[in-house]
């Protein structure tokens, strides 16, 4: 599912909004489009997000319906599924109103022309990464305040950060 939380980290540590996700059936060429992938033929998502030190937690239930093949008898069936979660999200760079476009011009980092083919895009901001192929092995904030602050792997609070409590 794909959840635009840019209007709450603009907001105070601690806002939340409520966001419902309701497709059926899922469109192909829409920002769920993801769920086909897994079988998903219908979503619908009441999640509750909010605004943390580190980004968002998002926690929730999703109920879906998948389309699969049935093991005993190998007949197409549609089964439901129902997820409760909740996840830390990490804000990777600062939420900046508008529309952002990137163009790229064929060109390798050499200036030389590259072959046809699939790429891996990725565009960064305030963070600095170590990366060996498709693997991140660390990210750190370039500005100097939040430099020392865990972005990958580990938290301050733990594995898993868990949202401020209100007192």
């Amino acid at each position: 599912m794909i959840v635009n939380v840019a209007p709450l980290l603009k907001e105070s540590i601690g806002a939340q909004a409520e966001y419902q996700v309701l497709e059926s059936p899922i469109d192909p060429h829409g920002d769920n489009s993801g769920l086909l992938e897994a079988g998903a033929v219908s979503i619908d998502a009441d999640i509750t997000a909010t605004h943390t030190n580190p980004g968002a937690y998002l926690e929730g239930e999703a109920d879906a319906s998948l389309e699969t093949t049935c093991s005993r008898c190998l007949i197409p069936i549609e089964t439901p599924v129902h997820a409760d979660f909740a996840e830390q999200y990490y804000a990777r760079f600062g939420v900046v109103a508008g529309e952002h476009r990137l163009t790229w011009d064929g060109l390798a980092a050499d200036g030389h022309p590259v072959s046809s083919g699939a790429y891996w895009v990725t565009v960064w901001a305030d963070d600095r990464r170590l990366v060996h192929g498709t693997t991140l092995h660390g990210k750190q904030f370039r500005d100097e305040q939040l430099r020392r602050e865990p972005l990958t792997y580990y938290h301050r609070s733990g594995s898993v950060p868990k949202p401020p409590v209100e007192k």
